[in-house]
């Protein structure tokens, strides 16, 4: 703020009367509201700076009970029946951020034993073949790798989901009841940065 300069009259010699002197008016010291500039940020001008604002889908992964007596995520099964199971699973990463890993973590309970893979496929349309993706068997269920080689493609991004369809049997362990005999399932993957989800 800047402080006026003091101002003083004229004394004036034409008049006799005694000069009036007008209280000085105090005006409140005025604050000049702050403002904020928020930063700017230029926009990208070609096809290679738009590329690289690509988000990252989030990951999602769901799963369904193929051919249900029932409902997609209830039926019943005899023992020693195969049950097939589907699962739908989120492509994240893009194009300019490839992923360097994705793996789809499938946990059985006791009362189900892994028996194969049916299919791997890109939303239903592309079927990959059994180089572009690993089986692991754990003590739990399975895990199922997708080949680097799949994730370096920029073909790989063009689809929205990775589809397992993978049998279970149902054995000995299996719970009789509503209880049933659940499974779960996750998704792990590494980003582009090399950091692992």
């Amino acid at each position: 703020t800047t402080t006026p300069e003091p101002t003083t009259a004229e004394p004036t010699t034409e008049s006799t009367e005694p000069p009036t002197t007008e209280p000085p008016t105090t005006e409140p010291p005025t604050t000049a509201a702050p403002t904020t500039v928020a930063p700017t940020t230029a926009q990208p001008t070609t096809a290679e700076t738009v590329a690289t604002e690509e988000t990252e889908p989030a990951p999602k992964i769901e799963k369904k009970i193929v051919n249900s007596k029932y409902t997609d995520l209830y039926s019943t099964a005899a023992m020693k029946e195969k049950v097939t199971f589907s699962l739908k699973s989120r492509i994240t990463g893009t194009k300019t951020k490839k992923l360097k890993g994705y793996t789809i973590v499938d946990t059985m309970s006791e009362g189900f034993t892994f028996d194969k893979i049916k299919s791997v496929t890109l939303d239903g349309k592309k079927t990959l073949s059994a180089s572009q993706y690993k089986v692991k068997k754990t003590d739990e269920g399975f895990d199922v790798d997708i080949a680097q080689s799949v994730l370096e493609k920029d073909a790989f991004y063009n689809y929205k989901n990775v589809i397992v369809t993978y049998t279970a049997i149902l054995n000995k362990d299996a719970v009789v009841g509503a209880d049933g005999n659940p499974n779960s399932d996750s998704l792990k993957w590494i980003d582009a940065s090399g950091s692992a989800h």
